[in-house]
């Protein structure tokens, strides 16, 4: 069974804007299960829903923000899909998923982890429940606010305790880093991934390899992806990775120009408090219309 799963963190869902932009990209990417993390939302979401992903077919379940952090939202499409809500904890969503075509069931976990370490160990308790309720596929998607290795992390020389931690609960749910799928795409990854030749102790050989794929990848990106002569010749659509970049930077344009409009309407009414009575050419320049109407050009 292939699943056609969307994971995106919104940073939340209040502005309308942002809506319509999620929105275009769900019906662009055609997912039939959607996984909407730090929403920002509270309250009844059906309005809300139905503006993300508008339909007749479509269901969904939510955990609502604590405060302005947090918030998920589970859509699926009931056509494909029989979805119930299996689990709602402080960090997490999990829903059992039927799949109504072919014969396959599988639960999926929304997660938005805290960035203290403290309350972050109850996400990996909630995900632990999951795991033990029966044998079915588990899948976990999400923000999780934690790498595994400090090659991930810019400007980080060692493995703190929470990367620790991480890793430990990875391999005791027995989770695999999916790869990202494109045309060719995962292929390049395990070649480059079997080519590489480390020794020493596991954790060392592991290391090493995720830091020299990463190295992989930024030359991949600089050389191919990032090669406009390239994309020019070789016209394709856009990845699924792209077009989500497109719709965070497109987001985060319309959330900058909204803020330099409210910054310029704010800067205009600290000018008519600061200037408006005391400067005599600024008060008068604002009357000269009204002075100008009020002139008599004749007499009787």
């Amino acid at each position: 069974m292939k699943l056609k799963l969307v994971s995106w963190n919104v940073r939340g869902l209040n502005d309308v804007g942002k809506r319509r932009v999620v929105r275009n990209c769900i019906d662009q990417w055609k997912a039939n299960i959607v996984c909407l993390q730090e929403t920002k939302l509270q309250g009844d979401l059906q309005d809300i829903v139905k503006q993300i992903w508008g339909g007749r077919w479509n269901r969904f379940a939510y955990l609502e923000a604590s405060g302005t952090r947090g918030g998920i939202i589970m859509l699926w499409d009931s056509r494909v899909w029989k979805g119930e809500i299996l689990q709602v904890g402080a960090y997490t969503l999990t829903c059992s998923f039927e799949a109504l075509l072919q014969n396959f069931n599988c639960h999926i976990s929304g997660v938005y982890a805290p960035n203290c370490k403290v309350e972050r160990r109850e996400v990996w308790n909630e995900l632990g429940g999951v795991r033990g309720i029966n044998g079915r596929a588990l899948g976990n998607c999400g923000d999780f606010n934690v790498c595994r290795f400090s090659s991930e992390k810019r400007n980080c020389q060692r493995r703190s305790s929470a990367m620790i931690e991480f890793s430990d609960t990875i391999e005791d749910l027995e989770l695999i880093d999916l790869l990202l799928e494109g045309e060719g795409f995962s292929e390049k990854i395990s070649n480059w991934w079997n080519s590489f030749s480390f020794y020493g102790r596991p954790d060392y050989i592991l290391a090493c390899k995720m830091k020299a794929r990463k190295e992989k990848l930024k030359e991949w990106s600089k050389i191919e992806k990032g090669n406009l002569q390239i994309q020019k010749l070789n016209k394709r659509a856009l990845t699924e990775e792209e077009a989500t970049l497109k719709a965070e930077i497109f987001m985060e344009f319309e959330e900058l120009i909204k803020n330099e409009e409210c910054a310029w309407r704010q800067r205009s009414r600290i000018l008519w408090l600061k200037e408006g009575d005391n400067n005599t050419k600024f008060f008068h320049n604002l009357q000269m219309p009204t002075k100008e109407a009020t002139i008599l050009t004749s007499w009787k």
